[in-house]
């Protein structure tokens, strides 16, 4: 061997295992990877227009077969606006009953926009308020 070469067989290593992840480097990536991680997240959300806009303007709705099921159509301004094809704020696929059902829904959802709500969400209460099963 040369003479300033080393000789790994040898050489005695620390064995002292080294925690990585307490650098305050490795701290400070994460710290920002997660930061930039979170803000990145936050802008996709989806967001609504401002109902102030809804409070004057006309809406209408229709009644529509889904399945065997009913759901509805709400148009603003003569534009499709909404389509909901199940029952709002339960869990599944399901849509209304009958079409008595889904027209409630319908008038409260557009109650709900000429108030400025955005979204409209229909909450369990309301549903059972209106006897919908």
């Amino acid at each position: 061997m040369r003479e300033n070469a080393i000789d790994l067989r040898t050489q005695s290593f620390n064995k002292t295992p080294v925690n990585f992840l307490s650098s305050p480097k490795v701290l400070l990536f994460c710290s920002c990877f997660c930061a930039a991680h979170l803000a990145a997240a936050q802008s996709n959300k989806a967001s609504f227009p401002d109902g102030s806009q809804n409070v004057h303007a006309s809406f209408a709705s229709k009644i529509i077969p889904v399945n065997n099921t009913y759901g509805y159509e709400i148009y603003r301004e003569g534009k499709l606006f909404i389509q909901q094809r199940n029952i709002p704020g339960r869990p599944g696929n399901g849509g209304f009953a009958d079409s008595t059902s889904a027209k409630q829904v319908a008038e409260l959802v557009i109650k709900k926009l000429k108030n400025g709500e955005m979204p409209p969400t229909v909450s369990a209460e309301e549903l059972k308020s209106l006897h919908i099963q």
